[in-house]
């Protein structure tokens, strides 16, 4: 039997359409809505001992939950629960095998563009070092990251945490060639300064003991609300604001069965006109988005 101090963490998906299918003006309503009934369950959660560690409205009706291990049961038969998903891992992507490196190429001459407002790129990956030469030496308003969120730490910075910084360098490394190329040479003709796209970094690679290694990994927990944060970055459910791309520079680990929070949630950001670029893989959540 499990210890009393053992617990488990699992995605309850719940059974309302998320605000990402309502019309463009009606999803602050939708989400709204959906948070009163999510409060209503807290009850019934509270019970089973489960504390809600993330709420997700407007790519997925669901809550990420930690409860005591053997609870499970329990939890599926509340009558709001259409599924329990448990949470598991993504890696931080990487190509096997020897690849050749591309022929240098001077980037594509890009349309002009008359008057048109900031356009955000959202990175959901490890934790990136802004001191990078690459990305400027800094992070805010003037430089290629602005901001984002860390959904391993729970707070607005999303620089890498204080270990083995190798744990952590794919999102540097994912950050500096977007800031690199995408930012820097391939920014649209026309744009001023204000208007050159720039990156919100999402921090939700930390390290794991899993499998008896400590390995850099992503809780789907954490991507599924970095992707919430990404298309509704003040919380209001008005995704008027969303990222124009989101780059999910990480892998899944296992082929998915089943309900998948993390696929339907990258299928509803494309919806709402945030599309979802992830690494080419034959598993097949990537096949769902």
């Amino acid at each position: 039997l499990p210890t009393p101090t053992d617990t488990e963490s699992v995605i309850l998906v719940l059974g309302d359409a998320p605000a990402a299918r309502a019309a463009p003006a009606d999803r602050a309503a939708a989400a709204e809505a959906i948070s009163a009934r999510q409060r209503a369950l807290e009850p019934g959660l509270a019970s089973l001992g489960a504390t809600i560690t993330f709420r997700y409205r407007v790519l997925a009706d669901a809550v990420a939950v930690r409860l005591p291990a053997g609870r499970l049961e329990a939890l599926a038969a509340l009558p709001e629960v259409r599924a329990v998903v448990p949470v598991t891992f993504l890696a931080p992507a990487q190509a096997v095998g020897p690849t050749p490196a591309p022929a240098p190429q001077s980037a594509p001459a890009a349309p002009a563009v008359a008057g048109a407002g900031p356009v955000h790129i959202a990175l959901i990956d490890a934790g990136i070092d802004p001191s990078h030469p690459w990305l400027g030496g800094g992070m805010g308003p003037t430089f290629p990251i602005i901001g984002g969120a860390d959904l391993v730490d729970g707070d607005g910075d999303p620089r890498a945490g204080g270990g083995d910084p190798a744990l952590e360098a794919h999102g540097t490394q994912m950050a500096s060639l977007v800031g690199s190329w995408g930012l820097r040479r391939g920014a649209p003709r026309g744009r001023p300064p204000a208007a050159v796209p720039r990156l919100l970094a999402y921090r939700v690679v930390a390290p794991e003991a899993v499998g008896g290694r400590v390995r850099p990994l992503a809780r789907s927990d954490r991507v599924l609300a970095a992707l919430e944060d990404a298309v509704d970055p003040d919380g209001n459910g008005d995704t008027s604001d969303a990222a124009a791309v989101i780059l999910l520079g990480l892998s899944s680990g296992l082929a998915a069965a089943g309900t998948d929070p993390v696929a339907g949630a990258a299928a509803g950001a494309a919806r709402v006109g945030s599309p979802v670029v992830a690494p080419a893989s034959d598993r097949s959540w990537l096949n769902n988005i």
